[in-house]
């Protein structure tokens, strides 16, 4: 099966800032062919946090400084693939992002 990958530096601030690529002839960050997708924090002293649109510091899921995390999407997991939001609590961060598509 051919995929093709996507990598990129994100700058995220203090609002929901989008973090996933959109498939083809999408804006909104969905593509249900994603099946890897790394979230990196290259911050060296602020946290990140991951949510939907509207994500929050207070409900989004913590990326301390320096940390990563994977996402993993099987077949049966399309209906889940959607979008992907970072906020930071102050100033900004660049977060690195990597993802590979089962197309």
């Amino acid at each position: 099966m051919a995929s093709r990958t996507d990598s990129r530096t994100v700058t995220v601030t203090t609002s929901a800032t989008l973090l996933t690529s959109s498939g083809p002839g999408r804006t909104d960050g969905v593509d249900p062919h994603r099946r890897v997708m790394w979230i990196h924090n290259a911050d060296s002293t602020n946290a990140v946090y991951l949510g939907e649109s509207d994500v929050t510091t207070a409900a989004g899921l913590l990326i301390p400084a320096g940390e990563k995390i994977p996402f993993y999407w099987t077949d049966s997991d399309f209906s889940v693939c959607e979008s992907l939001y970072g906020i930071a609590a102050s100033g900004t961060i660049d977060v690195r992002v990597h993802e590979r598509f089962a197309n």
